[in-house]
């Protein structure tokens, strides 16, 4: 455990020397239900990870001429217009459960037959 950590500090602090640290912010123009459009990240591609302030986590799911589609996965507080939206650089991955098997889960972990928690 502890080379893992070790590993990763490395890593940042590499990425952090080499300028890879570095990425786009843009900001909410347009919120519906769980969908936001971004202006100004012009270097995000399909599925990448994205972080809304301290507000929540979602992934881009399309890509237009002046602006991104971001699919929210996380919301932590009430998401405004106005909000800045960093890219990560990294692909979104879900985690599941294995106690999501054979169930209708949503994307935020809630199983459609029963509207229960997963």
């Amino acid at each position: 455990m502890e080379t893992h950590i070790t590993n990763l500090v490395n890593e940042k602090v590499s990425k952090i020397k080499t300028k890879n640290n570095i990425f786009d912010s843009g900001k909410v123009i347009k919120i519906k239900d769980y969908i936001i459009e971004v202006s100004g990240l012009e270097n995000v591609m399909y599925f990448e990870k994205v972080i809304i302030m301290e507000k929540g986590m979602g992934y881009v799911n399309a890509i237009y001429e002046n602006s991104v589609s971001v699919a929210i996965v996380k919301e932590n507080t009430k998401i405004e217009i106005g909000d800045v939206v960093n890219s990560t650089g990294e692909i979104f991955k879900a985690i599941f459960s294995d106690d999501a098997m054979g169930r209708i889960v949503d994307i935020f972990g809630v199983d459609q037959l029963s509207r229960k928690t997963i």
